[in-house]
């Protein structure tokens, strides 16, 4: 049991390592945030195709219909997640700067 630990503290480690430092090559590309989430999503449903091929989870009735909704529906909260956590933090304003009453940006 304590190596199955070690090795998922490894694997939480560097994983939040790559989350921690994708913002800063997000702002290095200079692309929007929509089209680097897009890409995003699609690298990263790519590899989980390859993997889960790889680890024989795509065998015909494996998932029932209920199961596979649920997926589907977790994939696009993951993808709502993405597009309104990406978005970059607005600079502080002064404290004479009016407030706005509106979101000048949208998620979608």
């Amino acid at each position: 049991m304590d190596k199955q630990i070690h090795r998922g503290t490894l694997e939480m480690v560097a994983a939040m390592l790559i989350s921690g430092t994708i913002g800063w090559f997000v702002l290095l590309s200079g692309l929007p945030v929509l089209e680097v989430v897009f890409w995003r999503c699609v690298f990263g449903a790519l590899t989980l195709l390859v993997v889960c091929a790889m680890l024989g989870f795509l065998r015909p009735g494996l998932l029932s219909r209920y199961t596979a909704t649920l997926a589907m529906v977790s994939g696009v909260a993951i993808v709502g997640n993405c597009c309104c956590c990406s978005r970059p933090i607005p600079a502080p304003r002064s404290p004479s700067a009016p407030r706005s009453t509106t979101c000048s940006r949208s998620c979608w």
